[in-house]
């Protein structure tokens, strides 16, 4: 009888800290803003180990501001479990001056230095990313083409 309510506390537990297995987070960029050279949206596409990013539109600098602004308002959760994903879809590809990139789509971030991929674990409510996309650029009218 006492093994099987140690057992039951152990379960009880275990599932307790698994709940907690995503947080929520503001998106820390992996360099400063002061950094950044030029923000993109655009399509990122990959297919086995080729990656493509097709730009549909470059922020301005005064608009690059106000991303940033709206951006930091995004929560994002965190994954501590599974298999490594890719950027895919509609994307912001974050520039730096020395040419690394951070790409963020809603389901996936990755940070690309001197040709290394280092992948964030990062995700965001679909919704709410595209809802701040649509505020710099018209989704609608790219779904059509």
């Amino acid at each position: 009888m006492n093994m099987k309510r140690i057992v039951c506390i152990l379960f009880s537990l275990i599932m307790l800290s698994l709940t907690g297995c995503s947080t929520k987070v503001i998106y820390e960029l992996r360099e400063p803003q002061e950094n950044i050279k030029s923000i993109e949206i655009g399509m990122s596409i990959s297919q086995g180990n080729l990656r493509s990013f097709e730009t549909r539109k470059e922020l301005s600098k005064q608009e690059i501001s106000d991303f940033l602004n709206c951006f930091a308002n995004i929560e994002f959760g965190r994954y501590y479990l599974g298999d490594p994903m890719s950027v895919g879809g509609l994307t912001v590809r974050i520039t730096y001056n020395d040419e690394s990139c951070e790409k963020i789509c809603y389901h996936w971030s990755q940070y690309e230095k001197d040709g290394d991929i280092y992948d964030i674990w990062r995700y965001c409510e679909k919704e709410d990313f595209e809802s701040l996309i649509s505020k710099f650029y018209d989704i609608e009218s790219d779904d059509e083409s």
